[in-house]
């Protein structure tokens, strides 16, 4: 006797407390931002890019600002560490035939709870690409969400079809940057009476639509190697031009850039690979420094500025600059003298092989380095009147406080 089938997961209804979890947990783990208008009411379908599995569910639902059910796979709802979540989600299982074991016939049921759903004004949410990636870039999608619409409105239910893309600067970083873009409702009157004469190509052109539609949401690169590029040249290309850190002027910058680097990528890869080279070498160099992207442009203070140019003075990037004043007598502010910090005198006092010979003088002036040494603008005592080995105005001497200049 075969077995009786169990009632459709969709007729399940959503319990708030799971999505107040959901909630907790985004905002926990990503710095989550949101652009787009305020979702209306009354039956509504929402089609997004699918990136990163079961977080993109929550994401949205964190940024939607009304009750969304989700269409998921019918595999999550059993032998899934997260099935009694999902079961009390609300959610509407689809059966895929990629899916061992699945009986496909069984999506007449899932129709009828979306159908269902949609006649009651309720908001459902389905990923048309049919599986979650990290390509980089929108799949091919399915017919489905067309065909949902168009057979809702030949019902005289009417739909309104919302595109939604969700972009992560990186998806598994904590607390790295999520950006949900809730875009402009399709249009797609014009195809409700063309559905019944020729019910393929309207879901093909419909289908088309959503695509191109959510093509202009997302950022489309490859998240390993292209996509943090992208987000490198989008942050030096502000910091150098003082632009907007808004989240709608950073993804439209970005996706120029990942547009650019697709062309180049195309039809001057030798170009492109230089360009890369050259961002790299920047970037290194900054984490050399412990620089940011935005600390290059920053104006140098006065007196900083006044020292550095002193004839014969030394140019030192330091990060952040040294206070003004007094130093301490030990160590030498210089970690070239006496020696490198990680081969200064053993605890024997001996001076360990190769060492240079100390110095028998220091500055007069300031007294906590070798006269040699005293080109800091910072440092240097008025009092000094003879010129030391790097050309700053400084004097030699062996010992004794600082002795007044002679008019």
């Amino acid at each position: 006797m075969p077995a009786a089938r169990s009632a459709p997961a969709g007729t399940t209804p959503p319990q708030s407390w799971v999505w107040g979890f959901g909630r907790l947990a985004v905002y926990a783990y990503y710095r989550v931002d949101r652009i787009g208008g305020v979702l209306p009411d009354g039956a509504l379908l929402l089609v997004a890019n699918h990136p990163n599995t079961l977080i993109d569910p929550a994401v949205i639902q964190t940024t939607a600002g009304r009750r969304v059910r989700f269409l998921a796979k019918s595999t999550l709802f059993a032998w899934h560490p997260l099935s009694p979540l999902i079961r009390r989600s609300g959610a509407i299982p689809v059966y895929r035939k990629m899916d061992p074991g699945v009986d496909t016939s069984r999506n007449v049921e899932m129709f009828s709870a979306v159908a269902a759903a949609l006649a009651a004004g309720e908001a459902i949410c389905l990923f048309p690409e049919g599986t979650s990636h990290a390509h980089g870039r929108l799949e091919p999608l399915r017919t489905g969400a067309a065909r949902m619409v168009l057979n809702s409105g030949a019902a005289g239910h009417p739909v309104t079809i919302v595109p939604v893309g969700l972009n992560f600067d990186a998806l598994a970083r904590f607390r790295s940057r999520a950006l949900a873009v809730f875009g402009r409702p399709v249009d797609y009157a014009d195809l409700v009476a063309s559905y019944g004469n020729d019910e393929a190509a309207a879901v093909r052109t419909l289908t088309d639509r959503i695509e191109q539609r959510l093509k202009r949401l997302m950022v489309e690169a490859e998240p390993r190697h292209d996509l943090p590029i992208v987000e490198r040249i989008d942050r030096l290309y502000a910091a150098a031009r003082g632009a907007s850190r808004d989240a709608r002027e950073r993804l439209g910058r970005r996706r120029l850039i990942a547009a650019g680097m697709a062309r180049l990528r195309e039809q001057d890869p030798a170009r492109l690979a230089e360009l890369m080279r050259l961002v790299e070498e920047h970037l290194a160099s900054l984490a050399r420094f412990g620089l940011r992207e935005r600390d290059p442009d920053q104006r140098i203070p006065a007196a900083a500025g006044a020292a550095s140019t002193e004839p014969g003075s030394q140019l030192s990037l330091r990060w952040p600059a040294p206070k003004p004043g007094p130093r301490p007598a030990w160590p030498p502010a210089s970690d070239s003298w006496p020696w490198p910090p990680s081969a200064r005198w053993p605890s024997s006092g001996k001076r360990p092989s190769g060492a240079p010979p100390a110095p028998s003088s220091r500055c007069a002036g300031c007294r906590c380095a070798p006269a040699a040494l005293c080109a800091d603008d910072a440092r240097r005592s008025p009092t000094c009147s003879t010129t030391c080995a790097h050309g700053s105005s400084a004097r030699r001497a062996t010992d004794g406080p600082p002795r007044t200049a002679t008019p």
